[in-house]
């Protein structure tokens, strides 16, 4: 019986292997995208895969394109990559750094887009220290920054639901937006 139980665990374990040792799907330098773009690609895939330390690498080098071509715009989301790699290890003040840094990058080009999401990245963050009083604020910069591009992010919504239960605010989550 004892036997029978460990073959699916042992299946999945080996899968999981494999799925770290996998090659990423190949990317064109025909779609028009330079190598950041190539790079952040790539540790987006490993990051799903669960393989964080692929992942970071290709962040980093995504980073690195990236700031030595002065692209803002990227090297706001690498920074935003990076900073979800090390929350997702556990690394929860190295995250709020890199998501600090992020946010700034994005202020200064303005791409409101990733501005909102590493705001809302840093949001999960402060929630799991307890620091709702925080949280709020910048969720309420990352709804206002929604707004304005016309995109209401569903990591908007589900923030501000599990800060207004944490708040026992109950009613408002319900209702975040008011009743009617």
């Amino acid at each position: 019986m004892m036997k029978k139980s460990l073959v699916p665990i042992l299946v999945l374990a080996i899968l999981g292997i494999g799925a770290c040792a996998a090659s990423p799907p190949a990317t064109s330098s025909a779609d028009g995208s330079d190598e950041g773009d190539r790079e952040l690609k790539r540790g987006i895939y490993w990051y799903q895969k669960g393989c964080n330390r692929k992942a970071m690498e290709h962040f980093l080098a995504a980073h690195e394109h990236y700031s030595l071509t002065d692209q803002q715009a990227g090297v706001a989301r690498s920074l935003n990559s990076i900073a979800n790699s090390y929350r997702h290890a556990g690394k929860a003040e190295d995250a709020r750094l890199f998501y600090d840094a992020a946010i700034a990058a994005a202020r200064r080009c303005d791409d409101q887009r990733v501005m909102a999401q590493a705001l809302c990245n840093k949001v999960a963050i402060l929630i799991e220290a307890d620091d709702l009083a925080g949280a709020e604020v910048l969720l309420d910069e990352a709804q206002l920054l929604t707004r304005e591009t016309g995109q209401v992010y569903a990591m908007v919504l589900n923030h501000r639901a599990v800060l207004l239960m944490m708040a026992n605010r109950t009613d408002e989550a319900v209702h975040p937006f008011g009743s009617g």
